[in-house]
């Protein structure tokens, strides 16, 4: 099943650079403020290498060959060191959830890639062409794995689970780095023995993309270029992933809301009676929004809907067996059992008349993570409506994956991101 190799990571030499300055979070979560606030931390900062800055007459030379500039430049003064030995790289995150600590554990090495559809490696969520045309190019110009591809499998027994924890006992990380209010740090696994045990454990596990879709298709789309050229049995053949357990009490999931605009003949007053024959519709106060739309119980599906004013409705379906033909049409059960299914496929779509490619054209829909920036944009006017969810469940992840099936985009947020530049990977190596 899943093949789990060691690789000699690329990482920042301690001596010369302060880790901190150097790190950045995945580059699809880099607005262009904390691309400057980058640029401006270190001249050696990983974003030139992931998310370079266009620049005037762009053209033979551009934000990719410089990249791979920058990346051989770095190399050269040691900047930027190859390890010696091939190793696995135990990664933990450290960091608050509702007033206690908590440590999601997992390890950074490589899979063999393998096509989705093979029983090996699942995807939950779509992608989109141009951005694996970025990250493609990128590729081609540097010939190295810089993001992190973050994945799951199931260990009941925890086996690795407490490999790792009987590593972070022992102190000392090799990287430590705090970025939003968390703490990241990542040590060395050389022994060959362990990585034989954990290379043997995950031998016969499925695995399952929570995030990185885009850098996955990416590397194969990579390889297949590579393989028409040199050959199968290259460096390309695997790609550089960090793999969690399901079972990790670390592994957090939080919901993205959803703002809209551009809603077809919207009007506030009529809305919740083409929401009645559907839901039970209550009044909620904006103070207790946040424990309203918690479910009573996990099969439940309850969101709410903020229009402006003083409170909001909270909206709990009737059931889901109760969903339109129109709705329910084509759709895996999985599928059908996601809140964001309900959002997307009777409110948006059959109740108020957005279509799907108008749900998919830049700017109807905007994805936020907290309560309050909702509200407030939908008090300026920025949207019409914001509706509020319940973050996916790990099962209904795992559900919707061995199904087949994907997920509305913006599905999941997994907490807290993987770091940038702790560990990277040459594919010359």
């Amino acid at each position: 099943m899943a093949e789990i190799h060691p690789f000699k990571g690329l990482r920042y030499d301690p001596e010369k650079v302060s880790i901190e300055t150097v790190v950045t979070q995945p580059y699809d979560k880099i607005t262009p403020e904390m691309q400057a606030a980058y640029y401006d931390a270190s001249p050696y900062n990983v974003v030139r290498l992931i998310l370079g800055r266009e620049e005037a007459g762009d053209d033979g030379s551009n934000k990719y060959t410089r990249a791979a500039g920058f990346l051989g430049q770095w190399m050269e003064q040691e900047i930027i060191v190859e390890d010696a030995l091939p190793a696995i790289y135990a990664s933990t995150q450290s960091f608050d959830l509702g007033g206690r600590t908590v440590r999601r554990r997992g390890f950074v090495a490589l899979v063999k890639l393998e096509p989705f559809g093979s029983g090996v490696i699942f995807p939950h969520e779509r992608t989109f062409k141009k951005y694996k045309d970025d990250r493609l190019r990128l590729m081609r110009a540097t010939g190295a794995n810089f993001g992190h591809i973050f994945m799951l499998y199931a260990d009941p027994t925890r086996t690795i689970s407490q490999m790792l924890e009987a590593l972070d006992e022992r102190g000392a990380p090799e990287a430590a780095v705090e970025a939003l209010g968390v703490r990241h740090t990542m040590a060395r696994i050389t022994d060959a023995e362990a990585i034989r045990t954990i290379g043997d454990i995950m031998a016969d596990k499925r695995l399952f993309i929570a995030d990185g879709h885009h850098r996955y298709e990416t590397a194969v789309n990579y390889r297949d270029e590579m393989r028409a050229r040199h050959g199968e049995g290259g460096p390309y053949d695997r790609r550089m992933v960090t793999l969690f357990n399901m079972e990790d009490e670390g592994l957090v999931i939080r919901p993205t809301h959803r703002l809209v605009r551009d809603l077809p003949g919207f009007e506030p007053a009529q809305v919740a009676k083409k929401l009645a024959p559907f839901f039970h519709v209550e009044e909620c106060t904006l103070r207790d929004l946040p424990a309203r739309i918690q479910p009573d119980d996990e099969a439940q599906a309850r969101l709410a809907l903020y229009m402006g004013g003083d409170t909001a409705l909270v909206l709990t379906l009737a059931g889901r067996d109760q969903l339109p033909e129109a709705v329910r049409r084509d759709v895996p059960r999985p599928v059908l059992e996601l809140d964001v299914t309900v959002l997307h496929g009777l409110i948006l779509e059959h109740l108020l008349g957005m279509s799907r490619a108008q749900q998919n054209q830049a700017g109807n829909i905007w994805y936020v993570a907290t309560f309050d920036e909702g509200l407030d944009r939908v008090r300026r006017g920025e949207y019409q409506a914001g509706f509020f969810l319940n973050p996916t469940r790990i099962g209904q992840v795992r559900a919707v994956a061995e199904s087949g099936a994907v997920m509305p985009q913006k599905s999941t947020d997994f907490y807290p991101k993987l770091l940038t530049g702790l560990v990277m990977r040459r594919l010359a190596a």
